[in-house]
């Protein structure tokens, strides 16, 4: 079978996963009878990363995007009291990368593509905020990212990856997310948000954090959050005309990573630390968000951490 004909049947099975996934995740809470057909688009949450935003580099987590349509009952205007009413279906793309793509050096992290499709679901009760998800990720050369890389380098000019024998094996795994959260205020402008984050899959860690915002950006909507530097976006926008800030921290403790074999010889770090920082603008017709992030190391022999910038644009037509 040759290259193009495994990567079909590869996306047949994912699509066969990812339906089966939405069904069961749609089926968490039906308390009131909802069904299916009474969903609508309630909103559109996307963010870009890339480390040229950052401290313009090429290298380690270098560049992500992720995309989620949110659907539920018409009129809900953020997370409802109950799992299952409002689903994101998420689409997610990552490129990792070692340090140099012509010639890896022996220790660098392998090279690593990875397409993941999932389904994600929202509740608040109170003040506190729940997200499950379950995705399915698709690592290595059949996912089709180190090819797309190469066609957009090779378009801007920029060096054309050659990591053959440096890349991470071709993988299909679910991952599940769970996060609990606390959001607290004292005045509807300013707001602390506590959470503790479970992931098991591509990635298995336990992780504990704090967000700040300041302005109207928790005060209504939906927020998503992007799984490589922990950013929050809108997913249904709050309609809010102003400018606000956001600054967050956390810490992980990893037990294991598909992106580091350890049979290949690498270990994760025990514990990774993130933080970031953001500005977003909201007028009438949209948003604009930019924020910058510094991950830390994330594998033994890794020299230093690095910083991802990421863009979040909206525009209502």
């Amino acid at each position: 079978m040759n290259a193009r004909k495994r990567r079909v049947v590869v996306m047949v099975k994912v699509m066969k996963q990812y339906f089966a996934m939405a069904l069961l995740i749609a089926g968490l809470g039906y308390p009131n009878g909802l069904s299916a057909q009474e969903r609508v688009r309630l909103g559109v949450g996307s963010i870009f990363n890339n480390d040229y935003l950052g401290d313009n580099r090429d290298r380690w987590r270098t560049g992500s995007y992720q995309i989620g349509i949110i659907r539920g009952p018409e009129g809900t205007t953020g997370a409802p009291s109950e799992l299952g009413q409002v689903l994101e279906f998420r689409m997610r793309g990552e490129t990792i990368a070692p340090r140099s793509l012509i010639s890896p050096a022996a220790g660098d992290r392998l090279y690593a593509g990875t397409l993941a499709f999932g389904v994600h679901t929202y509740s608040k009760t109170d003040n506190t905020e729940l997200a499950f998800g379950l995705d399915l990720g698709i690592v290595g050369p059949q996912s089709g990212i180190r090819s797309f890389q190469e066609k957009v380098h090779q378009i801007v000019g920029a060096t054309i990856p050659n990591v053959a024998g440096f890349e991470v094996a071709n993988r299909l795994r679910p991952h599940l997310t769970f996060e609990a959260g606390q959001l607290l205020s004292q005045n509807q402008t300013a707001f602390m948000r506590p959470f503790v984050e479970v992931q098991a899959g591509l990635e298995t860690l336990a992780r504990a954090g704090i967000d700040f915002s300041f302005g109207k950006f928790d005060s209504a909507g939906l927020k998503l959050r992007d799984p490589v530097t922990g950013q929050r976006v809108s997913g249904i926008n709050g309609k809010t005309n102003e400018t606000s800030f956001m600054m967050g921290a956390d810490f992980a403790w990893v037990a294991d990573s598909v992106y580091l074999p350890r049979a290949r010889g690498y270990a994760p770090t025990d514990m990774r630390f993130r933080a970031r920082a953001g500005i977003r603008q909201a007028w009438e017709k949209g948003y604009l968000f930019y924020g910058l992030t510094y991950l830390g190391e994330e594998f033994v022999g890794q020299p230093e951490g690095q910083y991802i910038g990421s863009l979040n644009i909206r525009i209502n037509f």
